[in-house]
């Protein structure tokens, strides 16, 4: 009975944080959304311009371990007042992000 009642409040809080993600996820967020849809990119197959969000396809990489690079570029009109962030909705698993090349 009470491993019954364990797992009821087990599955009722995993069911809560469920619903409350997408409010989590953008609290405390602020600033215009800016979205970045053109880029450089740089493959095996050279350097070219690319629309974002961007599919590497056969060739650009080697499937057994390569670099490929998107760069990006954002003009700001003045001077940030606050801290600035950058979000990636999906990246591999060694990927990297770089600012002003660092």
């Amino acid at each position: 009975m009470i491993r019954t009642a364990q797992s009821i409040g087990f599955l009722l809080l995993v069911f809560w944080v469920a619903l409350s993600a997408p409010w989590l996820a953008q609290a405390g967020v602020e600033g215009d959304g800016t979205r970045l849809d053109r880029a450089t990119l740089q493959t095996l197959m050279g350097e070219r311009e690319v629309a974002l969000p961007y599919k590497l396809e056969r060739g650009e990489f080697d499937p057994r371990g390569s670099r490929v690079r998107f760069r990006l570029q954002h003009h700001l009109d003045e001077q940030p007042t606050k801290p600035l962030g950058i979000y990636m909705g999906k990246m591999s698993l060694s990927g990297q992000i770089s600012v002003k090349g660092d």
